[in-house]
């Protein structure tokens, strides 16, 4: 997470709205020279407005978060005239975050133990087998199962002769178009008492969710766009349409950062920017009140634990 799409989310709790004082604290902490942060039920309920279906606690701990963030950025030494910084506080937020926080962790200098753990996470994406992703017209007897009369197998193969024949003398665009035909495609089925539908296969590999007589057929296929020629299983009378062929993967976790580092650091900032600001918590000694999180709760009419 970057600093402004932080920020974007906790410039709001400043400055806050006028309406009826409220002055119960929902939160507190005490900087290190002994300056108080408050969160009050006003303030909580102003920040509240638009966000009417998320948790109270959170809401309460963004406002936290922000003045814990803007403490330790006042502290850091990115403001020194007292009315400037709080007129500007977001500002300081921001600039805390940009010159202290963000330039921590960058792709080239992430922690191996986190990168690891990701690349661990997302192992099917670097080391896989090759995969195809096809969609099929499936001609059977509408009971997942192909025709069990020699007369209606000879039909069924008939039909997706029929079909196959139609999509080779007017191909269809894309895996959508392809699909799209199975309406017309049916209308044939039935006249001879079956069924035809379509259907998206998503991504897979040979060995894996389908019929094996299925993938070696789909397999043999190396150009995506290819609409292969009728072939029967257990299931049916299938006319297939390849849309990808991907190979197979095999990518070290060493080979693997220079593409996964960049990707990650949104990830990791999050994660970090959370122990931040809990670290800020336990030093500035915060302390949340949840009574008033239930009133807010009751006000909103939701029910159970808010």
């Amino acid at each position: 997470m970057s600093s402004a799409a932080f920020l974007a989310l906790l410039v709001l709790a400043w400055p806050v709205a006028p309406g009826t004082p409220d002055a119960h604290v929902v939160a507190r902490a005490k900087t290190p020279d002994g300056a108080p942060i408050t969160i009050t039920a006003e303030r909580l309920r102003a920040y509240a407005v638009g966000r009417e279906d998320e948790d109270p606690r959170k809401l309460v701990q963004d406002l936290i978060d922000f003045e814990l963030l803007a403490a330790a950025a006042d502290r850091a030494g990115y403001a020194d005239d007292p009315a400037v910084k709080e007129a500007t506080r977001p500002a300081l937020v921001l600039r805390y975050l940009a010159g202290d926080f963000e330039p921590t962790w960058v792709a080239d200098t992430l922690p191996d133990d986190l990168v690891r753990q990701s690349y661990d996470r997302n192992k099917a994406f670097f080391v896989r087998p090759p995969l195809r992703r096809a969609d099929h017209i499936l001609v059977n007897e509408g009971r997942g199962q192909r025709p069990a009369s020699t007369a209606l197998a000879a039909a069924a193969a008939a039909v997706a002769e029929r079909i196959y024949q139609d999509l080779q003398a007017n191909p269809p665009a894309d895996a959508e178009a392809f699909r799209a035909r199975a309406e017309a495609y049916d209308a044939w089925a039935q006249e001879v008492g079956l069924h035809a539908r379509a259907e998206a296969l998503g991504l897979f590999a040979r060995k894996g969710r389908y019929d094996q007589q299925f993938t070696a057929q789909v397999f043999e296929v190396e150009q995506p766009g290819t609409i292969l020629p009728p072939f029967d299983t257990p299931y049916g009378h299938h006319v297939v349409r390849v849309d990808a062929v991907e190979p197979a993967r095999d990518v070290s976790f060493q080979d693997a950062q220079v593409e996964l580092r960049p990707k990650i650091v949104g990830e990791v900032r999050t994660l970090k920017l959370r122990e931040l600001t809990d670290q800020l918590a336990r030093a500035y000694r915060a302390v949340l009140n949840p009574e008033p999180l239930e009133q807010l709760a009751e006000r909103r009419g939701l029910d159970g634990e808010p």
